[in-house]
């Protein structure tokens, strides 16, 4: 089985996109989403978001966090 990383952090997920991880699924859950990235998410890329220490462009950040945002929403309506 390949390895998968998973958060449930929006921002986390917008920011590993626009570093160029690949979202395999988002994971709908009762009370959260969970959004499943391909396993090769280093400790470093995601201890950089946390740290505030990532570059991404803030345009695009915005965009993605606009784009996961309208998916959860369009997913978990069609419910």
């Amino acid at each position: 089985m390949a390895k998968e990383y998973i958060t449930t952090d929006l921002g986390c997920a917008a920011f590993l996109i626009n570093s160029g991880v690949t979202l395999l699924r988002i994971d709908h859950l009762p009370a959260k989403s969970n959004f499943v990235f391909d396993g090769e998410v280093s400790t470093d890329m995601v201890n950089k978001y946390w740290a505030d220490d990532g570059l991404v462009n803030p345009r695009t950040f915005t965009i993605t966090l606009r784009d996961l945002k309208t998916r959860l929403h369009n997913e978990r309506g069609s419910m």
